[in-house]
This record gives C-alpha cells, structure tokens and sequence, in this order.
C-alpha cells in the first residue's frame, strides 16, 4: 500500500498550519466575546441610569 508520506517539511508546513488555524479560531472567539461584552454593557448601563436617577429624585423630594 502507498500511503501520503510524511516528510520532515510537510510535517513542519500542517504544523504551523494547525497553528495558524486554532490562533484565528482564538481571535475570533475573542472578539465576539469583547463585542458581546461591550453590548452587555451598554444595556446595563442604559438600565441602571434611570434607576439611580429615580432614587435620587426620590431622596431629594
């Protein structure tokens, strides 16, 4: 049986090949996280200003 040889340059090209794919993976997934983190914060921020806002026209009247 002939089979795909491995040789030292083709193992060192899937190598940083391998590479190359779980770091773009890693990116991604990272910038989807600050940008879901981000819309998080927003909306936190969007619900929380009106509540302080509310208890501190309560305490001033």
């Amino acid at each position: 049986m002939k089979g795909i040889r491995f040789t030292i340059r083709r193992k060192i090209i899937w190598g940083f090949l391998a590479l190359i794919i779980i770091f773009s993976a890693n990116a991604a997934y990272s910038v989807f996280t600050i940008y879901k983190g981000n819309a998080i914060i927003k909306q936190s921020q969007e619900v929380i200003n009106p509540i302080t806002e509310a208890v501190n026209d309560f305490i001033f009247w």
